[in-house]
């Protein structure tokens, strides 16, 4: 009887840490830019969406991808 006890104990202990940190991936789903002092700054998703998407067209377009996002506003 103390064994499964402690073993439901456990199953329950284990899903609640996996469900802290399911929540927690989900809260910092952003990414780390860095800026051009060499300082580390986190974006928001969509920024980082933004990025990307800029990026990508950089690459489809032949151009530099860092250059290519500050000429359309991207300043990190």
């Amino acid at each position: 009887m103390e064994f499964m006890k402690k073993k439901f104990v456990l199953i329950i202990g284990i899903l609640l840490v996996s469900t802290l940190l399911s929540g927690c991936m989900i809260l910092t789903d952003s990414g780390i830019v860095k800026n051009e002092d060499g300082s580390y700054k986190s974006i928001s998703q969509s920024e980082l969406e933004e990025y990307n998407r800029l990026t990508q067209e950089a690459y489809e377009k032949g151009e530099d991808p860092e250059e290519y996002a500050k000429k359309h506003g991207w300043n990190y």
